[in-house]
């Protein structure tokens, strides 16, 4: 974890680019305006529960402004609605919610650990072995 924190904190110093450094500080800001968002795609009541125990959990872990996370819902009448935990454009946790008035804390929290530390992984993985010749979206 301290690895992580001295490696982000390198990472996050702002770089002039091509394009000068006052576009580079407005790209900045702008990725710190979005860092740590939580955004609700949520589409039922049992799904807006999810979110708010989501973000309750979310928010009580170190350096959860380093990721923004989109959770949304998938509506099936064959498997029941399910809930995404989506990082990066990946998914990272997916789950069937279970029926309404169900405490959904405990799957909250489950989604949190399970969310936080994928992130924390994919952006050590980053870090660590990022290829200059490849995209940071390709294999």
């Amino acid at each position: 974890m301290l690895l992580l924190a001295a490696a982000l904190t390198l990472n996050a110093a702002p770089t002039p680019d091509a394009a000068g450094p006052a576009q580079a500080d407005a790209s900045t800001r702008e990725a710190r305006m979005l860092a740590g968002v939580v955004t609700d795609a949520t589409l039922s009541l049992a799904g807006h529960a999810f979110y708010t125990s989501f973000c309750a959990f979310w928010h009580d872990k170190p350096m959860n402004e380093l990721f923004s996370v989109a959770i949304r819902e998938q509506l099936s009448a064959r498997r029941g609605n399910q809930v995404i935990v989506e990082y990066a454009g990946r998914v990272i946790f997916r789950s069937a919610l279970p029926p309404a008035g169900a405490n959904l804390a405990p799957l909250g929290e489950r989604a949190v650990e399970i969310s936080y530390e994928t992130a924390m992984n994919a952006e050590v993985q980053r870090l660590l072995f990022s290829q200059d010749e490849l995209a940071s979206d390709e294999l």
